[in-house]
């Protein structure tokens, strides 16, 4: 099973430590950021499978880090954390893309259960999306082998035709060839 990466990004120092050490107690690599731009050096530089972010920031918002990581990175989940009054910012995140969103004060047991459910939603697409992969180069290769049979019998056919030909035109010495000419000026 390979390591999930998860970019923690909140402002507040002590909600990214106490994320992050929750998520570490669940096997989970963690990284922190404090701002939008420290985030998208983190990911510039680090392959994540998802990021936790807070919508309200200084400077770079957690709407305009969303816009931004889904404009790079598509396939990076993300989870947006909200306070009550934001509730419109985080349905309008999960129309840019978010996968969920938290209220604050988060509820760390619901923050990993909305990892986990959201790691393994990305899991599941993946297997589909490589079983899609799978099915169509079979399809493929099937029907280059229907296409290479196809061919095969349409000479078989001729072959056939050629000897039914020539056995016809033995019989009748006076008629030996024509088939043949008539062929070649229909062709």
């Amino acid at each position: 099973m390979r390591e999930d990466h998860i970019l923690i990004v909140d402002d507040e120092e002590m909600i990214c430590r106490l994320l992050s050490q929750k998520l570490s107690k669940e096997g989970y690599c963690c990284a922190t950021a404090n701002s939008g731009q420290e985030a998208l050096h983190h990911i510039e530089r680090n392959h994540f499978s998802l990021m936790v972010s807070d919508i309200k920031m200084p400077k770079m918002d957690g709407m305009a880090l969303l816009k931004k990581v889904k404009d790079l990175h598509p396939k990076i989940i993300v989870i947006m954390a909200t306070a009550y009054a934001e509730i419109d910012y985080a349905v309008e995140a999960m129309r840019m893309g978010a996968q969920d969103f938290l209220v604050k004060p988060i509820d760390l047991n619901l923050m990993v259960m909305s990892v986990k459910k959201a790691l393994e939603k990305r899991r599941l697409q993946e297997q589909i999306e490589a079983y899609q992969q799978n099915l169509e180069r079979l399809v493929d290769m099937r029907t280059a082998k229907l296409q290479q049979t196809l061919k095969c019998l349409r000479k078989a056919q001729l072959d056939s035709l050629k000897i039914l030909i020539g056995a016809i035109e033995a019989k009748d010495p006076y008629t030996r060839g024509h088939s043949e000419r008539v062929s070649k000026i229909v062709l």
